[in-house]
């Protein structure tokens, strides 16, 4: 997670952050991104390179609660960033403010998608899809000696 802080500091940057000042609150809005965002990926997909390949690459299949809530929150943040530039020079619009709040509104509406795509609401789609993403985690987990987890 704190591996994370620098790269999704010059992520933010390169979207459009200040590159010569507030340097404290891009960081900060860095950590508060991967606080919502690598945690739960860590718990749920292990530290496997195949694992996390497959998930990068979005080909294990299917789009579970946890991917679903980190997608929102990048999305989410991305969101934010619109009333900045609405030059409306309230204390609300400044760096990060309206960026952290889309991140975690991002991430709760995420969430509630992934959950009713994890429950079935949306038709079959998403039990196939996670019962084939179980398949392959659990085939990466036994290639690798580890013991399945139940």
């Amino acid at each position: 997670m704190i591996l994370a802080v620098p790269a999704l500091a010059a992520l933010i940057v390169l979207h459009g952050a200040p590159l010569t000042t507030h340097h404290v609150p891009t960081i900060l809005l860095a950590l508060h991104v991967s606080l919502l965002a690598a945690p739960p990926l860590f718990y749920t997909h292990g530290v496997s390179a195949v694992a996390w390949r497959g998930l990068v690459s979005l080909n294990v299949g299917g789009v579970d609660e946890v991917v679903a809530a980190a997608a929102g929150a990048l999305v989410g943040a991305w969101v934010g960033a619109v009333p900045i530039p609405l030059d409306w020079d309230r204390e609300w619009q400044r760096w990060p403010v309206t960026v952290v709040a889309g991140a975690y509104g991002g991430w709760a509406v995420g969430k509630f998608a992934g959950r009713t795509m994890q429950s079935g609401v949306l038709g079959n789609w998403g039990n196939a899809a996670l019962q084939k993403r179980s398949a392959v985690v659990d085939t990466v987990h036994q290639g690798a000696g580890a013991d399945k987890i139940e």
